[in-house]
């Protein structure tokens, strides 16, 4: 079974500056079929806003389109207030409760906190690439 993974904005900024990063391997990952991205509007419009503004060009630029538009698009239904010490992080949060994600995937030391929350794995990615490489 492929993982459910809700990468966050920071994972295709990492994977824009670095694409033999971590973070350029699970989107990888996603647009090979090996994990389903999951996202909701928000988080696609955050993605989308982020990287209009350090540029998303050429193959790269192909690249996220393509996972945009191939993701599960999750419905948040309702915003979970969730106690956080960030409040712009519940929508990942809500997205990967709403979404069933096993994961959510990133580098914000915020969400990093948690471990886990009900029932999804928060982890950077190269400890995700490290798990996923164990359950092979």
């Amino acid at each position: 079974m492929r993982p459910r993974v809700v990468p966050d904005t920071n994972l295709f900024i990492g994977a824009r500056f670095n694409p033999r990063s971590a973070s350029a391997r699970i989107l990888s990952l996603c647009l090979g079929g090996r994990c389903r991205a999951i996202l909701s509007t928000k988080v696609k419009s955050e993605v989308k806003s982020m990287l209009g503004r350090v540029g998303c060009d050429g193959e790269f630029g192909s690249r996220v389109r393509e996972l945009l538009r191939e993701a599960e698009e999750v419905e948040v239904r309702e915003e979970l207030p969730l106690l956080m010490e960030d409040p712009d992080d519940n929508k990942l949060l809500n997205c990967a409760l709403w979404g069933r994600a096993d994961y959510l995937i990133t580098n914000d030391r915020h969400l990093l906190k948690f471990g886990e929350y009900l029932g999804v794995r928060i982890c950077r990615p190269s400890e995700f690439l490290r798990e996923f490489e164990r359950r092979r």
